[in-house]
């Protein structure tokens, strides 16, 4: 396990590793899709409504932290872009809905 230095101090503490977070994901969530297999399956399996990145836009819902950067930026390649509501309040249950989606985006 790698070692790192608390900042501004001269004490160490132990850092479990990328290794443990990956077998507490699929311990905890076995059947959870990757972030690459997601997306490729969403691609294909709104292609065949006429859905594709020159006509379209992902809209998603994910927290702004470090663990979701790897999902976003995927999404952002996959479809030339994502529009992420999950700062607008009462999105889905507020009066206007997921209707005000549209009008942000332009």
């Amino acid at each position: 396990m790698p070692t790192l230095s608390a900042p501004n101090s001269s004490s160490t503490e132990t850092h479990p590793g990328p290794f443990v977070f990956k077998e507490a994901l699929d311990r905890n969530f076995p059947s959870a899709y990757r972030c690459d297999a997601f997306v490729d399956y969403s691609q294909f399996r709104l292609r065949p409504f006429g859905m594709n990145q020159n006509n379209s836009i992902a809209c998603v819902s994910v927290c702004r932290d470090e663990i979701a950067t790897p999902f976003m930026n995927r999404l952002h390649n996959a479809w030339n872009g994502a529009f992420n509501f999950s700062s607008l309040e009462n999105v889905v249950s507020g009066c206007h809905g997921i209707s005000g989606r549209p009008s942000s985006c332009t």
